[in-house]
């Protein structure tokens, strides 16, 4: 489930700063230096410097409208009492999950419950994220692409009852691509609110299936785990009873069902004030003791699998897309009328995401949209489409296609084209920034284009000319191709913000030897064979991929990986900062990005010293003489622990047991 809620300075600082549960010690003495142990995120925070920890002082700074470095960020003076400093989005696990996570210490369910967060904020940034502008008298609104959040974990609710939730708190403001910041504006985050809190959910439930849990969806879009009773999630739901109770009044009143702002408004109404702060200790043995109270019990966990379980076929996830564009078109109506020639990328996703909860990650049904060959992306407005069916049966929609014509900046369009702008000589290449992101590339070349252009465009784009790069973008790899163009009738316009990974992508497509053979997904030329066979003026450069990693490397990798980051979490609970944990001749460190990395320890003529075995790079984790001895040894201290910890558990409890058998009998 996600929420939101609009706050202040005042109110962000003081809620953030009491709500630390878990960096205080049992005497109630925070640290100073973190709040609540929050991260950045956001390609706009990183704009400014922020990553790792959240630290009390930029936090502050950027809710006054100010960067840490001391920027204004917004035009006006702004009252922190009043102004809007950001809006909080909460993003909230079910309560057997949290159960699982928090009482039963299931450290992958914490894992699978960052992941969908992250990739639930992801969609916002890149897709929703936007501000105010006033053209020609005119108020609009510019994509931009990037915000700056402060995400903050939390474990219980007012009532400190287990509740994994993420307080994800996006600040009020965004950079244009001028590299001005600005205000941010919510409206079309609170249009797609419900996308928001689905992909989250679908996320959360398909990792969780992943690591062995089995899910029960339910009626509103979210689901709960199997095999837990609902004697047991009502134990720790007393809060939600507050709420049914209000909204029972409520519906009484009004004599019908509350909307969905009336049910925000009665999470607010029924919030009561915070209590004493205590250590998560505390509350944990308090959890276990509420059940032995009411003779309650918890299923086991799932067991921690060797080998990952696959995921899901990407042949399923097309032929979802494939029914939710019939569905969108209105193609399953059997009167004309009520058929769409044009509908919005939501309606395609909001689809799959209801009618096939949890069966696919998020990713790979983009996946699914972007490589479909029906659909057709209007350069007008990037979240809307029409299909080649549409496009055939209305030849008067060509104009919506037409980039010259109809492209804004504010829909960060790039294109190669002709001069001239009929739609059958158009030769385009469409890039939007969000997909560059992702590294996801969509390239549509007129087989029509003749021999003399087709060299010259293939010499441009591996030249190696220096890039031309515009304020505030991350570079390219490619050059300008403004010379080799000169004298013909093409006018180039290539995005100065592509990468290195996309700039190869494209770099084949234009070279391939592939003619107009294209299957759905793919990148290759659409040029004719006379084109192909020409060799261009200039030979391509080699392209330096990094090593891959072995099959046997890779599965030591896949097997290990969730047991460090288990490991890795525990240590945090603990220990806001861990900075390492040294075990058995082994070793894990933060990389400095909240990933974990594994050393071992091995002699020297001069004594001991790390050797890194699995770190983190921009491709994922990558292992480096990693051996199934290493796997086998720190996995059997890691159920070493585990049986540890459990003893430890029953002793404490049968501990307590006598003690209250001897008190009982003292009092007889």
């Amino acid at each position: 489930m996600m929420s939101k809620e609009n706050v202040s300075a005042s109110q962000a600082e003081n809620y953030y700063e009491e709500d630390d549960y878990y960096t205080q010690s049992e005497s109630g003495a925070a640290t100073n230096s973190t709040i609540s142990s929050g991260r950045w995120f956001g390609t706009g925070a990183i704009a400014l410097g922020l990553q790792g920890e959240v630290r009390s002082s930029d936090f502050k700074q950027l809710l006054h409208g100010y960067s840490p470095s001391g920027q204004r960020l917004h035009a006006r003076r702004i009252d922190p009492k009043s102004h809007r400093a950001g809006t909080d989005y909460t993003f909230s696990a079910p309560k057997s999950a949290s159960i699982a996570a928090l009482i039963q210490n299931d450290l992958r369910v914490w894992l699978a419950h960052d992941h969908a967060v992250e990739t639930a904020l992801a969609v916002l940034e890149q897709r929703f994220s936007q501000t105010r502008v006033t053209r020609n008298g005119i108020r609009t609104f510019d994509h931009t692409g990037n915000i700056v959040a402060a995400t903050f974990r939390h474990y219980t609710n007012r009532e400190q009852e287990p509740q994994l939730h993420t307080h994800c708190v996006v600040i009020n403001t965004t950079q244009r691509q001028t590299g001005q910041w600005q205000s941010m504006s919510n409206e079309a985050v609170f249009i797609h609110q419900k996308l928001i809190g689905q992909i989250y959910q679908n996320e959360l439930a398909f990792n969780l299936q992943r690591i062995g849990y089995e899910i029960k969806p339910l009626t509103n879009g979210q689901f709960e785990l199997n095999r837990y009773s609902q004697e047991v999630k009502d134990l720790y739901s007393t809060r939600r009873k507050d709420i049914k109770a209000y909204l029972a009044d409520v519906e009484k009143a009004l004599g019908r069902p509350p909307s969905a702002a009336q049910r925000e408004k009665a999470a607010l109404k029924t919030r009561k004030t915070k209590g004493k702060a205590c250590s998560l200790d505390v509350l944990y043995r308090g959890w276990w003791k509420a059940l032995a109270t009411h003779n309650l019990s918890l299923p086991p966990l799932p067991p921690i699998e060797l080998e990952p379980r696959p995921d899901s076929e990407n042949y399923k996830a097309i032929a979802i897309i494939a029914e939710a564009i019939r569905h969108a078109t209105g193609q399953d109506e059997a009167e004309e009328e009520k058929q769409n020639d044009v509908f919005e990328r939501t309606q395609i996703e909001q689809f799959a995401l209801e009618h096939y909860f949890g069966q696919h990650p998020f990713g790979l049904l983009q996946d699914a949209i972007e490589t479909n060959p029906e659909l057709i992306q209007l350069p007008s407005d990037p979240e809307k489409y029409i299909t080649q069916a549409t496009l055939q049966r209305e030849s008067g929609l060509h104009q919506l296609l037409d980039p010259v014509q109809h492209a804004t900046p504010s829909t960060q369009l790039y294109w190669i084209t002709p001069h001239a702008k009929t739609s059958k000589s158009t030769t385009e290449i469409t890039i939007r920034r969000d997909r560059l992101r992702a590294k996801r590339l969509r390239i549509s070349l007129d087989p029509n284009l003749g021999d003399r252009i087709a060299r010259k465009l293939r010499a441009a784009l591996v030249s190696t000319q220096p890039a031309q790069r515009s304020p505030g973008e991350t570079g390219t790899t490619l050059p300008t191709a403004q010379q080799p163009f000169s004298g013909i009738n093409l006018d180039p316009n290539l995005g100065s913000s592509i990468g290195e990974r996309v700039a190869q992508k494209l770099r084949a497509a234009l070279n391939s030897d592939r003619p107009d053979q294209r299957s759905p997904g793919e990148i290759g030329a659409a040029f004719p064979s006379s084109a192909v066979s020409s060799p261009p003026t200039q030979a391509p450069q080699p392209i330096e991929q990094p090593d891959p990693l072995s099959k046997e490397q890779q599965d030591y990798v896949n097997r290990i990986l969730p047991i460090i980051q288990a490991i890795w979490e525990r240590a945090k609970m603990s220990s806001p900062s861990p900075s390492r944990i040294t075990f058995n001749g082994y070793q894990i460190k933060d990389s400095g990005s909240n990933y974990p990395e594994l050393y071992r320890w091995q002699q020297h003529p001069t004594g001991y010293t790390g050797h890194k075995i699995l770190e983190w790079s921009t491709v994922g984790y990558r292992g480096h003489g990693l051996t199934q001895k290493d796997c086998e040894a720190i996995e059997q201290l890691y159920q070493r622990s585990q049986a540890q910890k459990q003893q430890r558990i029953v002793a404490a409890q049968k501990a307590r047991s006598k003690k209250r058998r001897k008190q009982s009998d003292l009092q007889l």
